[in-house]
Order: C-alpha cells, then sequence, then structure tokens
C-alpha cells in the first residue's frame, strides 16, 4: 500500500500500519524508507510470533534475559539471526532502525528494547562504519568547486536540468533518494532554503 494513498483519519488497528501513519505523517520522513521499515517490522513481528511474543507487548525490564514481553534481548537475537540468516550487515542495521524507530514514534511503550543499555549490545553494532574506529576511518573526500564546475560542464542531455541537479546536490549534500523526493513546495527562493 502507498502511504501517500493511506487514509490517516482512523487509527490503524495493525501496530505497523498505526507506525507507517505516524511516521508517514511526520514531514521529511521517505515514503521509501517508511515502506523499508513496514517491511523490516513485518519480519521482526513474525520472528516474535515464532517465539509466542507480541510486538507490542514490551517487557517491564527490557535488559531481563528471559522475560513475558520483548526485550533487548530479542533484539539481538533477531539481528544475529538475521545474520546467520545471509542478511547482510546493512540489512540488519536496518532492521535494528526501523525497530527502534517503530518503539519511539509509537511512544506507546516504557522503554525501548532496541535501544538498551545492555551488555550484549555494548562493543555491537550492525552498522559497518560505527565498528570503525574514527581515529582509523578515511577522511571523507569532498570535491573541489572547480570539480563540481567540470562536471556541470559535462553533463548529459538536458544540459539544464542536470547541471541543476548537480549544483544543487553539491550546495545542499542532499541524498539521491532525496533529490527525488524534492518538490517544489520544499524549495524557499526568498530565504534560498531547501526544507
Amino acid at each position: 500500500m502507498s502511504l501517500n494513498n493511506m487514509d490517516t483519519t482512523e487509527v490503524a488497528e495493525d501496530p505497523i500500519e498505526r507506525f507507517s501513519q505516524k511516521y508517514a505523517a511526520n514531514d521529511g520522513k521517505s515514503e521509501s524508507t517508511a515502506e523499508r521499515y513496514a517491511t523490516h517490522l513485518r519480519r521482526w513481528r513474525d520472528w516474535l510470533e515464532q517465539r509466542g511474543k507480541d510486538i507490542e507487548d514490551v517487557a517491564e525490564d527490557v535488559n531481563a534475559r528471559e522475560a513475558d514481553g520483548v526485550t533487548a534481548y530479542d533484539v539481538v537475537d533477531h539481528l544475529e539471526a538475521m545474520s546467520l540468516s545471509g542478511y547482510a550487515e546493512n540489512t540488519a542495521n536496518g532492521a535494528w532502525a526501523a525497530i527502534s524507530t517503530f518503539y519511539q514514534t509509537l511512544r506507546e511503550f516504557r522503554q525501548n528494547p532496541a535501544d538498551s543499555d545492555l551488555e550484549a549490545f555494548n562493543g555491537r553494532s550492525w552498522s559497518a562504519t560505527t565498528q570503525i574506529e574514527k581515529s582509523e576511518r578515511e577522511k571523507v573526500k569532498y570535491l573541489p568547486p572547480e570539480d563540481i564546475e567540470a562536471l556541470v560542464e559535462h553533463v548529459p542531455s538536458p544540459v539544464p536540468r542536470n547541471a541543476l541537479i548537480v549544483r544543487l546536490l553539491y550546495a545542499t549534500g542532499l541524498r539521491r533518494g532525496e533529490l527525488c523526493n524534492l518538490r517544489v513546495k520544499d524549495i524557499n527562493r526568498d530565504e534560498q532554503r531547501v526544507s
């Protein structure tokens, strides 16, 4: 279901639909991200149900190893199961972000099991870049303005549109998905801002 066509006047009974409604209603949220999160959350819900747990039943103590509700250990176990099933690290990281955002967005839960200070999370990340010490990371390489101008001069047709895209990406730091979702109403010419 496209989030643009979703009726947000009624509150959905399904927690993932409720999440999608709230997430989609928040300006600046990409529809593709919301749909990807919903996919991760359906996988998370299925995984929990196989273990006799409900996605909405968060444990009183999310750091408890054995509890009736969802715990931080469930999140860790789910992400490790994804890894063992052959999912890429970035996919597991996306699942973690979706689970965390789900519990943050709905705000119906006392604690967020995906944002626990649990020892199992310590030193563990499902993101490749956070596992690398900052001192060991490669420096981000920025193109100097003269290289941007050379790029602008050699864009394919339609030249005016593509030159504008290159300049806009460089000036704002937009990602390609954000650029694709950009609408005229998002541009404030008076303040020279993109929102």
